[in-house]
């Protein structure tokens, strides 16, 4: 592999053991589509400074590379910062062979963290009506709420009728106030008119968050659809 992401990947996964912190788990997870390191002054962090430099990144050269090196990769933390840079890649190319590379992983990958991080990826890449999302959808019934959560959310970005009518069976079935949440946010991103009368139902919940979610999703898909009141 090149050379560059070769030393990007191992500076990414790099742990500073004078940055720890009591209590410190080794966790890491994607925020808000950025590498965060859990324990750490991570501003101060070769990983931190490498992600950051990773998240300008939009080469389509490097997309195979990546791939061969993931297929190969047995340690979990250098799959992780390998998925994180192609993840960048993905966002910020419109690489859609990268995007369903991603999403081909999660029936490959078990540890929890790790399809998090890739839902997480997932989350801020486009996905072009064509792009298989039957991954994503499986894993909204996983058993860690993190996981299912982030799927619900991976979803966003997408042109999919089938999702739509996926994300409204969750309105009407799920009680959960943050699946519903998480539920609102994704319909904000690429709901039609056609999910608000189901949207409404939450806009009189005790729920603050919920009620706003809903609120914000039905203004979104107003203005999409030039139907605002």
């Amino acid at each position: 592999m090149d050379e560059y992401l070769s030393n990007l990947i191992a500076r990414i996964s790099t742990v500073e053991e004078r940055f720890k912190e009591p209590g410190f788990d080794g966790a890491r997870t994607v925020i808000d589509g950025k590498f965060n390191v859990s324990g750490y002054d991570s501003s101060k962090t070769v990983s931190w400074q490498a992600c950051r430099e990773a998240e300008k990144m939009a080469n389509k050269e490097y997309v195979d590379p990546l791939i061969n090196f993931i297929n190969t990769e047995k340690d979990k933390q250098k799959r992780r910062a390998a998925y994180f840079v192609l993840g960048q890649i993905a966002k910020n190319s419109k690489e859609t062979k990268a995007v369903v590379y991603l999403i081909e992983r999660l029936g490959i990958e078990t540890d929890r963290y790790i399809l998090g991080s890739l839902l997480d990826l997932i989350n801020w890449t486009d996905k072009p009506k064509e792009v298989d999302l039957d991954n994503i959808i499986k894993l909204i019934g996983h058993k860690n709420a993190i996981v299912s959560s982030s799927a619900i959310r991976a979803l966003r970005n997408s042109n999919n009728e089938k999702v739509e009518d996926l994300l409204i069976h969750l309105l009407n079935t799920s009680e959960d106030p943050y699946v519903l949440t998480c539920v609102n946010a994704t319909l904000n991103n690429m709901g039609t008119p056609k999910a608000i009368p189901y949207i409404e139902k939450n806009l009189k919940s005790r729920k603050v968050d919920l009620k706003i979610s809903a609120e914000m999703a039905i203004e979104q898909i107003q203005k999409r659809s030039g139907t605002v009141n």
